[in-house]
């Protein structure tokens, strides 16, 4: 091929993109567009797309992949993405009956809009410590973490910057984190905690998830990440009230001491002190260590709950209860 044909051609391809330009519109994001190169799940993105000469008379198709058109008004829209890990927003504007003299814009489309939807819906979490023993009588601070969880898509090259979740925790009851004394359920921004017991070492499960719908994200409708549980486990002691061998409750008249013991199990060192209470009808006689012996009425002020309770030097109380009955005799009739 000569140098003449070389030119026209290149002139010609030239004039080709040139008018290929001039019928490419762009799209837009102009409400909110604080997240750079992505767009939240779950609440209404505005886009719109620019309207030169000969466009400005058109109808315009919109269609999002990956979301629904929520409203629109010529040349803005309103999209709701929805809250897929991973997956990708696109927007085109579609350009129809464009009126007289404007026929060659019918079915043109704007450039399309692509951006990464941010989510970590039911996302799963690496490899973690999933429990911690713990002594019920101890006082000391556990530190708990789990593995850094990023946004899907994000931090590679090309793409938006890498996001971390902010990390929402919730402990049990009994527990406050180191520092803060933070209660219940807090949202931190980084992936590790330390937490300690308010009294004794109490069992129960610390969970964790990961949120992209507080601060610096902000995706106010964004699904949270699956649940991380951490148990925390520890020697939980019940108290069980006992009564004597044949004892069955309080009968009229009757007023035989009774010696109720409570028994601790499993057995802790941590114990300071026994506390009783017990129905109107009974009287102290003696208490000694894990027992107490009382005295019936022989009425039925008798009947009720004889609790003991089992104090440690750590905080806590633990209780047991023992029900009594008031057994009224029979009546029988003179003949």
């Amino acid at each position: 091929m000569n140098m003449k044909k070389l030119v026209k051609l290149f002139i010609v391809c030239g004039l080709l993109v040139g008018t290929h330009s001039v019928f490419s519109q762009t799209i837009t994001k102009s409400f909110p567009g604080s997240v750079t190169g992505a767009t939240c799940p779950g609440i209404a993105i505005q886009y719109e797309v620019d309207l030169p000469s000969g466009f400005g008379a058109c109808q315009i198709t919109w269609t999002a992949t990956n979301g629904d058109v929520q409203s629109q008004n010529g040349n803005i829209v309103n999209i709701k993405w929805k809250d897929i890990p991973g997956a990708i927003g696109k927007v085109e504007a579609k350009f129809t009956n464009c009126g007289q003299g404007n026929e060659g814009n019918n079915g043109k489309s704007a450039t399309s809009f692509e951006e990464l939807i941010l989510s970590v819906k039911d996302q799963a979490w690496g490899s973690y410590g999933s429990a911690v023993a713990v002594d019920y009588c101890g006082k000391t601070r556990v530190n708990l973490s789990v593995p850094h969880m990023y946004v899907q898509g994000t931090g590679g090259i090309g793409q938006p910057p890498l996001k971390e979740v902010a990390y929402s925790w919730t402990i049990p009851a009994g527990w406050r984190e180191v520092g803060t004394g933070s209660t219940g359920n807090f949202v931190r921004f980084i992936n590790a905690i330390a937490i300690e017991p308010i009294g004794c070492s109490l069992q129960g499960n610390v969970t964790v998830q990961g949120r992209i719908n507080v601060p610096p994200i902000g995706c106010g409708s964004a699904g949270p990440s699956a649940t991380a549980t951490i148990n925390i486990i520890s020697s939980t002691p019940t108290v069980t009230i006992t009564v004597p061998q044949g004892y069955t409750g309080s009968r009229a008249c009757d007023t035989n001491p009774v010696t109720f013991t409570a028994l601790l199990n499993p057995s802790l060192s941590c114990v300071s002190s026994y506390s009783w209470t017990y129905p109107s009808g009974w009287s102290p006689i003696s208490q000694s260590g894990n027992t107490i012996t009382l005295r019936p009425s022989g009425n039925t002020s008798d009947a009720g709950a004889v609790r003991g309770n089992v104090n440690f030097t750590c905080g806590s109380t633990v209780s047991g209860t023992a029900n009594i009955t008031f057994i009224t005799p029979w009546l029988l009739d003179q003949v």
